[in-house]
């Protein structure tokens, strides 16, 4: 399977929206790139979760589906990596999870798929931790 490596999480809140963006990479090697002659394909991840420390992000508060990404990745040889940058714009209530007034700490967590006969995830990739001011 592919590689997720980079995630990061950048919140923007204008009024009571807030802008999510995730930026990743994605390597793919030989392998997995010469898969798309025989058509597979692989989409994007992209979730959003409470995180309250320790090892693992917590509760999922925000999908990015609909709207997966479908990678473009072309067959050929060697590695090639795939800069990816998907975000969604949501209400400020949306994302609320500690009590009304505390800061909530979120996390991404960015993860490849291969849909079709494969049925096979990557590893969860997390992103650095982004408050978002209560």
């Amino acid at each position: 399977m592919p590689t997720v490596s980079n995630v990061n999480l950048t919140l923007t809140t204008v009024d009571t929206q807030v802008t999510i963006r995730v930026t990743y990479d994605v390597e793919f090697n030989t392998f997995e790139r010469k898969l798309t002659d025989l058509g597979l394909s692989y989409d994007t991840h992209v979730t959003i979760h409470d995180f309250d420390g320790g090892d693992t992000p917590g509760t999922e508060i925000l999908d990015f589906y609909p709207g997966r990404y479908v990678v473009p990745v072309t067959s050929g040889t060697g590695s090639r990596t795939w800069h990816g940058d998907e975000s969604r714009t949501v209400s400020r209530s949306s994302l609320q999870v500690d009590p009304v007034g505390n800061d909530d700490e979120l996390k991404a967590v960015v993860r490849v798929h291969a849909n079709q006969w494969l049925d096979l995830f990557t590893e969860d990739v997390v992103s650095d931790q982004e408050i978002l001011l209560g």
